[in-house]
């Protein structure tokens, strides 16, 4: 517990969520573990889980107040975020410029060359497996790099100092900006991975990625159902067991 609280103070939220998660596997009822646990994903914006976990909480000590007064800030940023999503899910389509085309993307796999593989969905201690697969080749050397600061509320995030100088800057996910990253290359070509379905985080996301407009963006989706509803120029990013689509 006390390596996941300094984990979670210190902004390593992806470190802190491993910590209070092996807590739980040696006592599933734990209070402390879980209300925390719960506060962890309200701070990278998974609020369905943070509200699981809330409620595990709540039932198991009813009596403090902390854990409601959570849970209600749980139900607000998900109402606020509901509606920021279907705003930006309106303007969707005018994204459509800064991403390249579909079929361009075959030729950046087929280079193989190396990548800067940057953890934008702060991939936890059990892994994602399209994220796996990338960090081991699956479309060049890859070197991966983990936010140096992950976005906590509203806490800005300070980019780190330096450059990333591989000729691919990958970027899996959208939960964190490109700021908690060193800086992209100029002409590197840039990849972004979308994890899930957010609208506002996406359009922040392309915007950065893109340099505001001046670089085309490769667009691939984690899955079909992602690449159907958010209907931007893109394919999947592995579309077999083997390679890249």
């Amino acid at each position: 517990m006390q390596d996941a609280l300094a984990r979670q103070k210190g902004g390593d939220l992806a470190g802190a969520m491993v910590a209070y998660e092996r807590v739980l596997a040696e006592s599933p009822d734990d209070f402390d573990a879980l209300h925390m646990l719960g506060v962890v994903h309200y701070q990278r914006h998974a609020f369905d889980r943070a509200e699981t976990l809330l409620r595990e909480a709540i039932a198991r000590n009813p009596g403090v107040a902390a854990a409601r007064q959570n849970l209600a800030l749980v139900l607000e940023a998900r109402r606020l975020e509901n509606a920021e999503n279907a705003l930006c899910r309106k303007v969707l389509a005018r994204l459509a410029p800064l991403c390249a085309p579909p079929m361009a993307f075959a030729a950046v796999v087929a280079a193989q060359r190396p990548i800067d593989l940057l953890d934008g969905a702060l991939v936890d201690g059990a892994g994602d497996p399209l994220f796996e697969r990338l960090r081991q080749g699956a479309m060049g050397p890859t070197r991966v790099h983990k936010p140096i600061a992950e976005p906590i509320d509203d806490r800005p995030v300070v980019q780190p100092a330096g450059a990333l100088d591989a000729p691919v800057t990958l970027l899996f996910g959208l939960a964190a900006p490109l700021a908690a990253f060193p800086r992209a290359h100029r002409d590197s070509v840039r990849v972004l991975v979308v994890d899930r379905d957010a609208p506002s985080a996406l359009h922040d996301r392309l915007r950065e990625l893109s340099d505001e407009g001046t670089i085309a963006v490769h667009l691939r989706y984690a899955t079909q159902a992602l690449a159907d509803e958010i209907a931007l120029p893109g394919a999947l990013m592995l579309a077999d067991g083997t390679s890249a689509s």
